[in-house]
């Protein structure tokens, strides 16, 4: 062997050696990365799943005597939430937030009647039994309640007793009413998506006469009688997916129809920002997982410059989408 191949062996033999060495660097360093983030998310878990101990202790312990005493006062209830020994999270700063505006309300004074004003007022010809305007906003302010939130991800994760039987003792304990009304609005939303007609007419009956609703009279399935589309004036330049009644991990199909979507939508004037509609009024549920996975979708399509809106999703739905962040990135309607 002369010196020349004898040097090129080594150079050779060296470099295999020196990119060996930099394979075991760059794992290491993945490996760190992998860690971090995997305690990074163990920790997060713990801090909610210690909130959601604090709750249901709170619930099934002394919280169940302050509901019966609270009734007097708007905010003693909301009040007898104490918050867990955990750093605090999105959901007790909106839970402040809501008790901060509960309290910032006037009281409104009742209502004079003028000297001139007929003492028996003849009654209208007809009689509106539609729900007022500010019906569909109730539930609005209660979507980021924990107890709301621990009964829609009871329902997204299949447990239909364990979120029939927390809905059920809010409607009927909770204090202030409006809570309870939207706890109730929940229930009779967790009785469609279970297909049960006879409970769904019970409930409905009840929760119309304590709470001054009209009650609804009609129990029609989506396939047989679908809601009526929104007034959308892009209607016509919107792209739109209509999701399945239940929406489960995998979602390689759904994800796949929202790509296919968007790639085939095509504007219909230069300065028109991209929109695509979501139809849930089908939906009646949507996993826990599934609705990570859609909030990953919806970051990624923010990012390329798409607007996205969610119509006529159900409200235990809703509540779910808004303990998520879904809502942070795309519009979400209620279904009325």
């Amino acid at each position: 062997m002369s010196l020349r191949q004898w040097w090129q062996r080594l150079w050779r033999r060296w470099r295999r050696e020196r990119a060996a060495v930099g394979a075991l660097r760059r794992m290491a360093a993945e490996r760190a990365a992998l860690q971090a983030a995997w305690q990074q998310k163990r920790r997060e878990e713990q801090e909610w799943h210690a909130e959601l101990a604090e709750l249901r202790a709170r619930r099934r312990g002394s919280a169940t005597a302050s509901f019966r005493t609270a009734r007097t006062s708007p905010t003693a209830w909301a009040a007898g939430w104490t918050l867990p020994a955990t750093p605090r999270t999105e959901t007790a700063q909106q839970i402040e937030r809501i008790q901060a505006q509960m309290e910032a309300q006037p009281t409104l004074a009742g209502a004079t009647p003028s000297a001139g004003a007929d003492a028996n007022p003849r009654p209208p010809a007809i009689e509106l039994v539609e729900p007022p305007q500010e019906a569909g906003t109730e539930l609005d302010d209660w979507l980021g309640h924990p107890a709301l939130t621990e009964a829609a991800v009871a329902w997204a994760n299949g447990q239909a007793q364990a979120a029939h039987q927390l809905l059920s003792a809010m409607e009927a304990d909770a204090q202030p009413p409006a809570l309870a009304c939207a706890a109730g609005r929940l229930r009779l939303d967790l009785l469609q998506g279970l297909g049960d007609a006879d409970g769904y007419a019970q409930a409905a009956a009840a929760w119309a006469q304590r709470f001054g609703r009209p009650e609804p009279m009609v129990w029609a399935s989506d396939s047989l009688f679908p809601p009526a589309p929104m007034a959308d004036p892009n209607r016509a330049t919107a792209a739109r997916v209509t999701l399945p009644q239940v929406l489960v991990t995998p979602l390689d199909a759904t994800l796949a129809q929202l790509d296919a979507a968007c790639a085939a939508w095509r504007p219909d004037a230069r300065d028109q920002p991209p929109l695509l509609v979501i139809e849930a009024g089908a939906l009646r549920r949507l996993d826990f997982a599934a609705a990570g996975v859609l909030l990953q979708w919806h970051l990624a399509a923010r990012a390329r410059g798409w607007h996205v809106r969610w119509d006529h999703v159900p409200p235990l739905v809703g509540v779910l989408l808004h303990a998520i962040g879904i809502d942070d990135v795309a519009q979400v309607r209620l279904r009325q």
